[in-house]
């Protein structure tokens, strides 16, 4: 995908074909909830859908997903496991014809809010699903026993995962621990700052979420790779969900949308979404619970069967969620950022097999450099950021990025990141405002493992 947006960046589209999938309307209800859990790698072969592929994994023997297994519980979540190192000349090529146009700008258009447009924002209280169907009922169970205040426990926080998108233990959300390796004469290293600084997308090419209500309009979405190449398996489906009646995907080419089911569980992930008409059109879904790692959807020539997916599947290049990393509204204008950043790079930077939490990529020829994707970069914990003089949205980035990181998530025309459109606007626009400062940031990143 490319990826000044990836599928959806400023510059490219990530995607793995995806499994078999029915032609049969499918209502995706809040009951569906799909249980993923991150050392989960087995999935569904689709080695028939993609062309110039190899090394196909036949389903049978399909131990890990592209080579690429999520790291051991409590490990580094910034470092890539042992079998993540695969001899890059083994990549798959994604046939030409399927490939995406890449962005021509890393820079935002103003555009202005549209009248009557709900993006996402604060959420509203949740209501059903598309099929009303309820949820199970997670609560504690009330064994009627006794208790005085004294004798109760504090009530936990419920995280809010429409805020802060997946599990606490997501690579994601995940810091950076205090035993990392810092490889600053990496070439890696030197070959991402040798880039230009990163701008951010706030309108086009970026990832435009919207949050439905139960009263909200059912909407049909055609999901088949056929809406975009007649190679490969097509992987179609319809998926009916509800989705506001303003709704529409990035203006840009990429076209990614994200709707947050009105169950506040799950959100549909589309790229290349179009409507001809009162008809929509995708080349890839994906169905992503918000409570779940986020990542590990597609891998090269599989899906994860975790989720549920039509036509590539995945909706980024790196083979996770889309909503992974965005700069969400008042992150950087009021703080904090707590979550790694995704972030999009010229093919002549990418190079070699994806590495954890990337578990694919956008397997095309123009590949030229060393960095794979998913490929984590921070800022060593050593430089002290309140010297360098930044203004307060270029440093709550800067701590974002020393605590967290970045992970290359997509290609992309030119080096971007990404703030949620149309929401995080503002967001975006402060960090473009100095882009001498976005230099500086840029020039402290180092290779983390």
């Amino acid at each position: 995908m490319i990826a000044c947006a990836g599928m959806a960046a400023c510059g490219d589209f990530d995607n793995a074909p995806a499994a078999s999938g029915g032609s049969d309307p499918v209502v995706l209800d809040s009951g569906a909830a799909l249980d993923l859990g991150t050392t989960s790698v087995q999935q569904t072969d689709i080695s028939q859908t993609r062309t110039s592929l190899s090394k196909p994994t036949p389903a049978a023997s399909m131990d890990s997903i592209a080579s690429v297994s999520p790291p051991p519980t409590g490990s580094n979540p910034a470092s890539p496991p042992a079998a993540a190192s695969p001899d890059s000349g083994s990549d798959a090529i994604r046939s030409s014809n399927t490939s995406r146009g890449e962005r021509q700008s890393t820079r935002p258009a103003d555009d202005p809010p549209q009248a009557g447009a709900t993006p996402a924002g604060a959420p509203e209280t949740v209501g059903d699903s598309a099929s009303n169907q309820p949820d199970e009922d997670s609560s504690p169970v009330d064994r009627g026993e006794p208790s005085s205040p004294q004798q109760q426990p504090p009530a936990a926080q419920q995280h809010d995962y429409l805020s802060r998108p997946f599990a606490a233990d997501s690579p994601w959300n995940q810091p950076i621990p205090s035993n990392a390796t810092y490889r600053s004469s990496d070439p890696r290293t030197t070959s991402l700052r040798s880039s230009s600084p990163f701008g951010v997308n706030t309108s086009n090419w970026t990832i435009w979420v919207w949050h439905a209500k139960a009263t909200d309009p059912t909407v049909t979405i055609n999901v088949s790779v056929r809406h975009l190449t007649s190679s490969g398996n097509a992987n179609a489906g319809d998926v009916t969900i509800r989705m506001p009646v303003d709704a529409h995907p990035d203006p840009a080419n990429d076209s990614h949308m994200v709707v947050i089911d009105p169950d506040g569980k799950h959100a549909h992930e589309f790229w290349y979404v179009k409507k001809g008409g009162s008809s929509y059109t995708a080349v890839s879904y994906a169905k992503v619970p918000l409570d779940g790692s986020g990542v590990n959807i597609s891998g090269y020539a599989a899906h994860n069967p975790d989720y549920f997916t039509y036509g590539w599947g995945a909706t980024r290049a790196y083979g996770g969620s889309q909503l992974g990393g965005l700069i969400r509204k008042g992150e950087a204008t009021q703080g904090p950022i707590e979550h790694a950043i995704a972030v999009a790079i010229p093919a002549r930077y990418l190079g070699g097999r994806a590495v954890w939490p990337a578990t694919s990529d956008d397997q095309s020829s123009d590949y030229a450099g060393v960095i794979p994707m998913g490929t984590r970069f921070a800022i060593p914990p050593d430089i002290n950021l309140d010297s360098l003089g930044l203004s307060p949205a270029h440093l709550r980035l800067a701590k974002a990025l020393q605590k967290y990181g970045l992970i290359v998530v997509d290609k992309s025309g030119s080096p971007c990141m990404y703030a949620e459109g149309l929401e995080a606007q503002a967001d975006g626009h402060a960090l473009n405002a100095n882009m001498s400062q976005m230099a500086l940031i840029h020039s402290l990143l180092t290779v983390v493992e």
